[in-house]
């Protein structure tokens, strides 16, 4: 809250960013260290000293513009795939990974614990495409990155 990060849906964490705030021409430098946002049409979440030192306090929103400064060294391969469930139960998990093919089930760890459903496992455009041929079947989901 009270450094210079922020949350991106797939940018590799440590991925430093420059954010420029495009109602004021304000800018600042944060670096990836979370995931999110998930509210439909909002690509970063600042933290709250990021978003002070370009003026989007007031207005919570703004339109910016993202630009990578420095990826991190030694990234192992990367894909994405689409989240389509979250559950606290491991054999419900399993249950709705078969309905699909390539799907795996991603344990994370918390209070509750949680197992996420992920389906596909390619390249961001083709899970954004993916992504898109679910919404039009009525399955919601959002893109996530996988290291393997």
């Amino acid at each position: 809250m009270n450094q210079m990060t922020a949350a991106h849906r797939t940018m590799p964490f440590g991925t430093w960013v420059k954010v420029d705030n495009e109602t004021n021409g304000k800018s600042v430098k944060v670096r990836i260290t979370d995931r999110g946002p998930f509210v439909a049409n909002r690509v970063i979440d600042l933290s709250k000293k990021a978003a002070e030192e370009i003026e989007m306090i007031g207005a919570g929103t703004a339109p910016v513009k993202l630009t990578v400064i420095e990826t991190p060294r030694g990234e192992a391969r990367e894909s994405y795939g689409v989240q389509v469930a979250a559950v606290n139960r491991r054999e419900e998990a399993e249950r709705i990974a078969k309905r699909w093919k390539p799907s795996r089930v991603v344990e994370k760890d918390g209070s509750p614990k949680l197992y996420r459903v992920v389906i596909g496992d390619g390249s961001r455009e083709q899970a954004m495409e993916l992504r898109l041929k679910l919404k039009a079947e009525g399955q919601a989901g959002f893109v996530t990155r996988h290291v393997p």
